[in-house]
């Protein structure tokens, strides 16, 4: 790995699927951290294995903003400022937390689709 910013280490965050929590992708979060980056897991609130509240489960464009705000809330921190390359930043996430990986890098659910495919998929069993 290229080190552009020396004492400065890339930033991956990491957002879990349905019902998982912070911890579900320990196993990624420390390889990451083996490889020199400094990574971060959200528990999304009300879609955790401990928090479960059914709406939430549904609401996932509130995942980006969640990872967002985490983002901006380590970059204002003094210490941990000085060891996070703000120009390296980039996500892992698994299956709810893959739409919110999509999304940060300005993808764009489309919902009225997947009904349809849905639907048609459905019609063909």
């Amino acid at each position: 790995m290229v080190n552009c910013h020396p004492g400065r280490f890339p930033l991956v965050m990491i957002s879990h699927g349905t019902g998982g929590s912070r911890f579900s992708l320990e196993w990624l979060a420390q390889s990451l951290v083996k490889s020199g980056f400094v990574v971060a897991a959200v528990d999304h609130w009300g879609n955790t294995y401990n928090n479960k509240i059914p709406l939430q489960f549904f609401e996932i464009w509130q995942r980006p903003q969640d990872i967002s705000f985490v983002i901006t809330k380590l970059l204002s921190d003094r210490d941990l400022n000085k060891i996070i390359d703000s120009h390296k930043i980039g996500a892992a996430g698994f299956s709810a937390g893959g739409y919110a990986v999509i999304a940060l890098a300005g993808g764009v659910a489309d919902f009225k689709t997947a009904l349809n495919y849905y639907r048609t998929v459905a019609k063909m069993k």
